[in-house]
């Protein structure tokens, strides 16, 4: 590309594939573990759309790359989840996929939530973490970049909630994949 350009073209990575898996999943890559923090939107807090998940690894396997296998018709009906993992187990060659979700189940219940930096006034008969990601009335819309600071710094603690209450699943996760890859190494 030539600085001297008038007009630059620049295209979104999602196009194709809104959360782009494929980079990291080239087999000159050999990736163990995925971790995929997926914010697509939903049709609503209690139906969530899989649908990039399945698109992932359809994409993968078109282009002879390792993906886990997945149910599509229980993934269809897969209640709200935050977090996802999947993992062929019989093939060690396969990524670990560890897959996040915009989904405000746990943190929604939390007791006496205090947010770690938020100074911003929460309205009158609201709690902080008690919010929507997918409604009308919600900011949170894949197209919406517009967002108060009371909105982004909720959908940061929720996310942040997210990632750190599955410390255990990420390291359980890591822990297999190394497993996985001493046996590889091992047969060498």
């Amino acid at each position: 590309m030539s600085i001297r350009r008038k007009v630059i073209s620049v295209v979104d990575a999602g196009v194709l594939c809104n959360v782009p898996t494929d980079v990291m999943l080239r087999p000159q890559r050999a990736t163990d573990v995925l971790i995929v923090t997926d914010f697509s939107g939903s049709p609503s807090d209690d139906k969530m759309d899989y649908s990039q998940i399945m698109v992932a690894a359809v994409q993968a396997w078109q282009n002879g790359m390792k993906f886990p296998s997945i149910n599509f018709q229980k993934m269809v009906n897969l209640p709200p989840k935050e977090c996802i993992v999947l993992e062929d187990v019989n093939d060690d060659e396969c990524p670990i996929v560890i897959w996040f979700t915009l989904c405000n189940k746990t943190f929604r219940n939390l007791k006496n939530f205090k947010p770690r930096n938020s100074t911003e006034p929460i309205p009158d008969g609201e709690t902080f973490n008690d919010f929507n990601v997918f409604t009308k009335e919600t900011a949170y819309s894949t197209f919406d970049f517009d967002y108060t600071a009371l909105e982004f710094d909720r959908l940061n603690e929720m996310m942040y909630h997210t990632i750190t209450s599955h410390l255990s699943t990420i390291k359980d996760v890591l822990k297999r994949a190394t497993e996985k890859k001493r046996k590889r190494l091992a047969a060498v």
